[in-house]
């Protein structure tokens, strides 16, 4: 499936303490096409051991969309020295162009590192209450691996009462209604959709 956000390659690597920092998230990940997204991916470890916490889309204002409970695996202190857990969850329509972020946070009992890529920014803040908005943080440079999961989209689809079908999608042309082609960006044209 494809995938939007950053995925490496690694230019360095970071980690957090105990009780400090423990909510960390992207830059914003703008959607490169309309779809269905169904889950998010992040790359960090536990410090010294595995660490409870959840993996978290947030929308472009901060307000936490989705979060779900998560183990991270141990992570060495070095650069690509972590591992990529990946989460489903429930699907959320999306639009080309519609703005996310997406992270994690840790219990404020663990230690967490991470590996980053030149350019770009991400966020930390402490917030050892639970998840809370990805707003306030302090700017650290370069890019954390995070990405959302999504299907493309699949047209326009009504239900008939027992399955989802393809509408037909018309237009006037000055005289009658024609058949009017569904297209999407296939990331080098317009395709039939």
């Amino acid at each position: 499936m494809p995938q939007a956000g950053y995925s490496g390659p690694w230019s360095s690597w970071e980690w957090t303490g105990i009780n400090f920092e423990n909510q960390v998230w992207s830059e914003k990940i703008v959607m490169p096409e309309a779809g269905v997204i169904t889950g998010a991916g992040v790359y960090v470890g536990g410090r010294g051991g595995p660490i409870t916490g959840k993996i978290c889309v947030w929308d472009y204002q901060g307000n936490l969309l989705r979060s779900v409970s998560v183990v991270f695996p141990t992570g060495s202190d070095s650069t690509g020295g972590q591992a990529w857990t990946e989460i489903t969850f429930e699907p959320m329509v999306t639009q080309a162009g519609w703005e996310y972020y997406v992270g994690w946070w840790r219990d404020p009992n663990g230690q967490a590192v991470w590996s980053y890529g030149s350019g770009g920014t991400h966020y930390h803040k402490t917030a050892t209450g639970g998840v809370s908005t990805a707003t306030g943080g302090s700017a650290h440079a370069g890019r954390i691996g995070a990405y959302l999961v999504y299907n493309r989209g699949s047209g326009v689809k009504r239900w008939n009462g027992t399955n989802w079908v393809k509408h037909p999608v018309k237009r006037w042309n000055g005289s009658q209604w024609v058949w009017h082609p569904v297209k999407r960006w296939d990331g080098s044209k317009w395709v039939m959709h």
